[in-house]
Parts: C-alpha cells; structure tokens; sequence
C-alpha cells in the first residue's frame, strides 16, 4: 500500500493515509531475514519454503522468485515522497512486524504531517475495542 501511495499521479486529491503496522519491504526484511538455517537450505535447494506465519493455521509455501520480484518493490531504500499526511498505528506486542519499521517508514517519509500511534499491548491486528477506536480517531482526522 506504502509504494502504491507513492505512485499516484495526483496526491493532492487524497487527504491522507492511516496504516496499521505497515510491513515495509516485509518479504526480505522481515521474512527471509529471520528464516531459519533449515529453511535457507530449502530454498536454495528446492526454490520453496515452507512458512508458518502467527496467524495462519497451516503453514504454506513460498517460490524463491517471490523474494526476487520483492526486492524490486521495494520503498525503505529511498525517501518516500507523499503529498498528504501519514498516520502510521502500530502496537508495543506486534511479534509479526516490530515497530522498528514504523519508526523506518517515518524516518524515509518526506510528507506535510508523520504522526505514529504506538499502541500500547497492541498485536499485529490491532482489533481490540481500544485499537478500533483509535483507528477510528485516525480517519476521522483525515475526514474532518
């Protein structure tokens, strides 16, 4: 979504974006990264792996060109250039995107407004009442 804003022609017309823990550059910089011997050994061997994410109840398999073709996507490598303000939510238990890279997506963001929301006990989904509301509060600013 982060590179997708980044490449619409007229960012004037939008009055903002709100994400929730936005996972950058997710692929390399926190999937592979974090593979275990094991599975870079599957990959290279037979250009698949097998991931078990948190939140899925069965594990599934990745093609190495998923990495590849990743790598071109890419958007923490460079300044990000937004016309409109950011609002980036991202809670303190998130084990599947540390909010690290919210603190990244900030720091490489060139836009009018950055503000982060860094919600405390929240996980990745952010889908507890109290999440909800400050989402809520999030896009209501934008709206306004």
């Amino acid at each position: 979504a982060l590179l997708y804003a980044t490449r619409i022609a007229d960012q004037a017309r939008i009055k903002g974006a709100v994400f929730t823990a936005a996972g950058a550059d997710f692929p390399n910089k926190l999937m592979r990264a974090n593979f275990s011997a094991q599975q870079n050994q599957e990959l290279e061997a037979t250009n698949m792996v097998t991931v078990q994410p948190a939140y899925a109840s069965s594990p599934f398999q990745l093609r190495k060109e998923f990495f590849e073709v990743a790598k071109l996507y890419e958007v923490l490598s460079q300044p990000i250039k937004l016309a409109f303000p950011l609002y980036l939510l991202h809670g303190t238990n998130d084990t599947t995107v540390p909010v690290s890279i919210t603190d990244e997506i900030a720091e490489a963001t060139l836009s009018p407004q950055i503000v982060r929301y860094i919600i405390q006990d929240g996980d990745h989904r952010l889908s507890r009442p109290e999440d909800m509301r400050i989402l809520a509060s999030a896009v209501q600013l934008l709206v306004i």
